[in-house]
């Protein structure tokens, strides 16, 4: 928790979370494990943010979830949904 808050206070410095570290989504489940991915965010465009490997930056937002966002190559933040964190 202190790298995230250090990282959270000192913007540019350290080395981000990227979504190649998101969890894998098997084809024909429901959502990636320990995952809700945002409403609308299919699998294959999951599948497409983990090989693009893309800036991940993710905050607690309730007891036990993390809300993620992803920042896209034209700078725009997307939503991928929340993570269970226990």
């Amino acid at each position: 928790m202190r790298r995230e808050l250090e990282a959270w206070i000192s913007p540019g410095e350290g080395q981000p979370e990227a979504s190649n570290a998101l969890p894998a989504w098997p084809e024909g489940a429901a959502q990636p494990g320990r995952f809700e991915p945002a409403e609308g965010l299919t699998r294959q465009a999951w599948v497409s943010l983990q090989a693009a490997a893309r800036p991940l930056f993710c905050f607690d937002d309730a007891p036990g979830y993390q809300t993620c966002v992803a920042l896209e190559a034209d700078a725009t933040v997307l939503d991928i949904g929340r993570r269970a964190t226990r």
